[in-house]
């Protein structure tokens, strides 16, 4: 969600700023989202979460590495989510975020799988109700993605 706020802002402002100041409006309004996953063959789980990114890589959004133990070469999506926090959460743990260390907080969930379903009771920011996509066959060679972001039904298989 963040990385839809980053777009219009001033560009004198290095990423990773830009990118935290983004989400704080989000993290500020309590808001959190009711999200059911559904990981390769596992049945549906039930999340009430801030937010949440289905990545190949480690790192989004200026340095925050948002799935640490991702490896591109592996063919599987690193699920993480984090259940709802507060802004103050957040800022008493921001350098978790960037040093790797971010599945060792208790609100922060960790998945790899091959497919990923998800959805979500209400709309989602950037997004339209109720899509279905499939990911296109993905290219060993090519840089890295960023992480996908949950809309309000996704299904993805990597």
């Amino acid at each position: 969600m963040a990385a839809l706020g980053v777009r219009g802002w001033c560009r004198a402002v290095p990423g990773g700023a830009r990118y935290l100041a983004a989400t704080i409006p989000t993290l500020a309004s309590g808001r959190s989202f009711q999200v059911t996953l559904c990981l390769d063959d596992s049945p549906p789980a039930a999340f009430d979460i801030t937010t949440a990114a289905a990545a190949n890589s480690q790192c989004q959004g200026g340095g925050i590495r948002i799935a640490p133990e991702a490896d591109i070469e592996d063919g599987l999506a690193d699920i993480t989510v984090v259940e709802r926090v507060s802004l103050a959460e957040v800022a008493a743990n921001l350098p978790i975020l960037y040093s790797g260390a971010l599945y060792s907080h208790p609100k922060v969930r960790h998945w790899r799988a091959r497919r990923v379903r998800a959805e979500a009771e209400t709309e989602v920011r950037g997004t339209r109700r109720r899509t279905r996509r499939k990911a296109a066959p993905r290219n060993r060679s090519a840089p890295a993605s960023p992480p996908l972001h949950l809309p309000a039904v996704q299904e993805h298989s990597f």
